[in-house]
């Protein structure tokens, strides 16, 4: 992670004609050794680009899928196996996914089950203004 967060420092710095730090604090690395905290971090990752959405996301489940559906820049369109990104390099690892969902099917009902739980407990609202937070 030092090497890839220094060189991109330098090739920042070089081209904004700048100097300094980029990145503030260490980079932390936190062991991921239970299912229900790997599966939460596989949707908080994929659900932080619903802060996109013009006006912010109103809780509308099928609103939520159907930007999902169409944005080009998250693994979630490899998890639902569409071919939209194969003009790309892709970066995931196939057998990540058979690994932790039978297959695409399961993970599009896993992620409209936890769009539903987001729902039910008010927490889309957060999605206004800042990155998912899933926290109190």
């Amino acid at each position: 992670m030092q090497r890839i967060t220094t060189g991109h420092t330098m090739n920042f710095n070089f081209n904004e004609k700048r100097s300094g730090t980029l990145f503030q604090g260490r980079f932390k690395a936190i062991c991921v050794d239970e299912q229900e905290y790997l599966d939460y971090l596989i949707f908080y990752i994929h659900f932080n680009p619903l802060v996109l959405i013009d006006g912010g996301w109103n809780g509308d489940k099928h609103d939520a899928l159907n930007f999902l559906d169409g944005y080009e820049w998250s693994s979630h369109l490899d998890y639902l196996n569409i071919d939209k990104l194969k003009e790309y390099f892709s970066l995931i690892d196939e057998n990540f996914l058979l690994e932790n969902f039978k297959n695409s099917a399961e993970y599009k009902e896993k992620i409209s089950e936890w769009l539903e739980i987001i729902k039910e407990k008010n927490k889309y609202k957060k999605f206004t203004n800042k990155a998912i937070d899933f926290e109190e």
